[in-house]
C-alpha cells in the first residue's frame, strides 16, 4: 500500500516544460528553503518525493540563482538528518547568499561569511553533500579570480572541519578573502590535507 508511506513508495514521472513555483509552497515539504522566492524551472522529474532526480534541470530564481544540470535529492522530507544532495552541473551561477537561500540549514550555517567576497560564482562540475561531508570537483570563476577544486570537506557542522584534495587558483585574490591585502593575487596548485 503506497499511501501508507506516500513520500517514499509512490514513484513519480513528470516533465516540467515551463513551471513556476513559490518557495513558500515548497517550505511545506522542505523547511530549509528561503521564503518569498519564485523559481522558474524546466526539468524531468523521476522518483519518490523523498528520493528523486531532476534531469536536465534549468532553474532560475527571482533572486538571481541559476542551476543547469542533473540533481538528485534524498531524505529532504523524511529522515532529513540523513539528507544527501548530488549534482552534475553544466552551469551554476550564484552568490554565497543565493546558495544559502536553498541549502539545508546545516550547510547554510557552515558557509563562512568570507565567501560573500567571491561575488557571483559561475561554476561547472559535480558535487555530493550530506550533513557531514561535501565532495566536489568544480571549476569556478569568481570576483576574486578562478578556482578549480577537487576537494572533500568533512565534519562540516563542527569547528573542526577537515579538508582534503586539490585546489588550483588562477589570479585569485587571496589577500582580499584572507583580510591580508599584502598577500595579493596568487596562481597556485595546492594539495590540502
Amino acid at each position: 500500500d503506497g499511501f501508507s508511506d506516500f513520500v517514499n513508495k509512490v514513484d513519480w514521472e513528470a516533465n516540467f516544460a515551463e513551471a513556476s513555483v513559490s518557495t513558500n509552497d515548497i517550505k511545506r515539504l522542505y523547511s530549509g528553503i528561503a521564503p518569498d522566492m519564485k523559481l522558474d524551472l524546466q526539468s524531468d522529474f523521476r522518483g519518490s518525493l523523498n528520493d528523486f532526480t531532476l534531469y536536465n534541470l534549468d532553474l532560475q530564481s527571482s533572486n538571481g540563482l541559476v542551476i543547469n544540470g542533473d540533481m538528485r535529492f534524498r531524505n529532504l522530507i523524511e529522515d532529513s538528518d540523513n539528507f544527501k544532495i548530488s549534482g552534475d552541473l553544466s552551469r551554476l551561477s550564484a552568490s554565497n547568499q543565493r546558495l544559502k537561500d536553498i541549502l539545508p540549514d546545516v550547510l547554510r550555517n557552515a558557509l563562512p561569511p568570507e565567501l560573500n567576497q567571491l561575488g557571483i560564482i559561475s561554476a561547472t562540475g559535480t558535487f555530493d553533500v550530506d550533513a557531514n561531508n561535501l565532495t566536489t570537483a568544480l571549476t569556478a570563476k569568481t570576483a576574486l579570480g578562478g578556482l578549480k577544486a577537487d576537494l572533500r570537506l568533512g565534519r562540516i557542522q563542527t569547528d573542526d572541519m577537515t579538508y582534503k584534495g586539490n585546489i588550483q587558483a588562477q589570479g585569485f585574490d587571496l589577500g582580499k578573502i584572507a583580510g591580508m591585502p599584502e598577500l595579493g593575487k596568487i596562481t597556485a596548485n595546492l594539495n590540502v590535507d
